[in-house]
């Protein structure tokens, strides 16, 4: 498998932001003090154990407990226990490596484009090549909501 696109190599689609996501959210060691971290803290636990002991999801479920990005007692935000969910589903179904490394990456696109957007609001978006909120009604909104694979639509007069 090429390197392209991989996190685990620092080459992912959203590689800077993984990279910034990591270094707020998730702490040296032990548990993410906010759900969004401990997700992106227990994806990571797959990459490491993939890429140093070429184990698949059920490797590392076995071995660690599944399911793991779920922890017992579910997440208090049901938007991140539902990111949470699409994740852990989108790397437990591949069981040959290549197909698992594809999976992993493509999840962890999943769960930074859905951080990203947890982070906009009614009127300014995450703007992937910064990591910061841009107006949507800017140049600079309208590429990144591009990046992100968003588009507008405008509901015009009431309806009733």
């Amino acid at each position: 498998m090429s390197n392209a696109g991989v996190y685990w190599f620092d080459k992912g689609k959203y590689q800077k932001n993984y990279d910034y996501f990591w270094k707020k959210l998730v702490p040296l060691s032990g548990a993410a003090k906010t759900e969004w971290g401990e997700v992106l803290r227990r994806l990571a636990k797959f990459y490491y154990r993939a890429y140093n002991d070429g184990d698949d999801y059920d490797h590392v479920s076995y071995y660690m407990g599944a399911p793991i990005i779920l922890p017992e007692k579910g997440y208090k935000s049901k938007d991140v226990e539902k990111v949470a969910s699409e994740v852990q589903r989108m790397i437990s179904g591949p069981s040959s490596m290549g197909s698992y490394e594809k999976y992993l990456n493509k999840a962890t696109d999943h769960l930074l484009r859905a951080m990203m957007l947890h982070m906009s609001t009614e009127d300014k978006i995450w703007n992937p090549e910064t990591n910061r909120l841009v107006r949507i009604d800017t140049p600079t909104g309208l590429k990144a909501m591009k990046l992100l694979n968003c588009k507008l639509s405008y509901k015009c007069g009431d309806s009733s």
